[in-house]
């Protein structure tokens, strides 16, 4: 296993995250919190169809970490949500960017 990423977030990815364009998704939505997004925007700034990335939204509400609303999605702000995904998105930046 890859000793740069901490036991807790590696069961968090393991549990919520299925695919690398989820991991992208919530990463992009978790760069800016306090925002809602349309799917439209999402897609665009992911550089995947509408459809894939409604697929990938609906999973990500579907486990809890997001929540739609007017087709919009932002961020679930449960507490538990949020302390994770600012770890998970701290060493995915990291890693990703090192």
């Amino acid at each position: 296993p890859d000793q740069n990423v901490p036991d807790d977030v590696r069961s968090f990815i393991t549990k919520h995250i299925a695919t690398v364009a989820q991991c992208e998704a919530l990463l992009l939505i978790s760069s800016r919190p306090d925002d809602s997004w349309s799917l439209r925007q999402i897609a665009v700034r992911l550089y995947a169809s509408e459809n894939e990335t409604a697929r990938n939204l609906k999973e990500l509400c579907d486990r809890g970490l997001l929540v739609c609303s007017d087709e919009r999605f932002s961020l679930n702000p449960l507490s538990e949500n949020i302390d994770m995904l600012s770890k998970f998105e701290m060493r995915m930046r990291a890693i990703l960017f090192r």
